[in-house]
């Protein structure tokens, strides 16, 4: 097996010189290119609502906040004074799913279905019977029992598909634990990858792992399950079957990707000790080496590459452009359909954002 740095990196290299202005050297021969000023770099926030979880369409950005405050049932002494503690009653979570267009400024998002006393997680969509619903953990703050309700992405009522999925699924911590083909739903807990219909019903076990914090998270492509056990990067099919080892870490594994190239797929990881790979047609390539930032997600990017994200305690770095976010970032998502620039989408402590850069290569 072989890893190489160079080439996997060129995108992101790219994005990153571009951004400082700077010359791009590509391969092993050199191209200087002398349009650096063509390079316009945004960096927009889309809502001021912090995501506890992330996804996207074509257009728009889905994604599940929360809030916590007190609930009063009159005022103090005069206008604006401080009610009676008498008068209050315990903090009260509200958990909501929002939907806001991906150019959107904060402000404009809708919310498409709130309530309290739950805490709500990782959210996916999909295309059902003609209708387009979100489908997103929720956490009972009461039992602690988490299951999987569905709300359709036009608004509306949410329900309770599954009947409540178990109590040891980190969902303040882990990110895409749930995802989907369109068919079934796939999530994962401390000690086991599972599989339901879509419509809900019977739990399937599809293999089993071990206890990681953070849970490195499942995706769904090419007709497997791709997940991590502490140190260890597998994959199962889907209909259930053998569970294939991709690679053996000599660390943590705490957040991985896997997307379609070609007839084949990709697989990305990002270990403990700060470093991010993706293995391809059995050579593994390089995303970023050890430098103190752990990476918290992943993304599929132009060519063979992969966008990350990696953060320290007190703040993130978006995929080596330079481009410092706050702390907590997670759910990178790039747009692909647009060659020429790259755009990234994530969430962190401060909200929901884009960074755009336009690539000359």
């Amino acid at each position: 097996m072989t890893i190489r740095y160079e080439g996997s990196k060129l995108a992101m290299a790219a994005v990153a010189l571009l951004a400082a202005g700077c010359a791009v050297e590509t391969g092993t021969g050199s191209q200087e290119k002398t349009e650096q000023s063509a390079a316009a770099l945004t960096s927009s926030t889309i809502s001021n609502d912090v995501p506890d979880g992330i996804t996207y369409s074509t257009g728009n950005v889905y994604f599940t906040t929360h809030h916590t405050g007190l609930i009063v049932y009159g005022g103090g002494a005069g206008a604006g004074a401080e009610p009676s503690t008498a008068l209050r009653l315990p903090l009260i979570t509200t958990s909501s799913v929002m939907r806001t267009s991906k150019y959107s400024v904060p402000g404009q998002e809708i919310t498409l279905w709130s309530e309290q006393g739950s805490r709500f997680g990782d959210i996916v969509w999909a295309l059902v019977g003609g209708n387009y619903y979100g489908y997103f953990l929720s956490q009972n703050l009461s039992t602690s029992v988490v299951t999987i309700k569905r709300v359709p992405l036009a608004g509306g009522t949410a329900v309770d598909i599954a009947g409540g999925i178990g109590t040891d699924i980190d969902i303040v911590n882990g990110h895409h634990l749930l995802d989907t083909d369109g068919t079934n739903l796939y999530w994962q807990d401390a000690t086991s990858v599972y599989r339901m219909p879509i419509g809900g019903g019977a739990h399937t076990v599809l293999a089993t792992t071990s206890p990681n914090t953070p849970t490195a998270g499942v995706y769904v492509t090419g007709g497997n399950v791709y997940f991590a056990s502490p140190t260890s990067v597998e994959s199962v099919p889907t209909s259930g079957g053998a569970v294939h080892t991709w690679f053996n870490a000599p660390d943590r594994v705490v957040t991985i990707s896997a997307a379609p190239y070609g007839t084949n797929t990709m697989v990305a990881w990002g270990l403990y000790d700060g470093s991010a790979e993706f293995l391809l047609t059995g050579v593994t390539l390089g995303i970023k080496q050890p430098d103190g930032f752990m990476p918290t997600s992943l993304a599929p990017a132009l060519a063979e590459s992969f966008g990350y994200i990696a953060c320290t305690s007190a703040s993130c770095e978006l995929n080596g452009t330079g481009q410092t976010i706050s702390s907590g970032a997670f759910g990178l998502d790039v747009d692909l359909s647009q060659p020429s620039t790259y755009t990234a989408f994530w969430g962190d402590s401060t909200g929901v954002h884009r960074f755009a850069s336009l690539l000359i290569l």
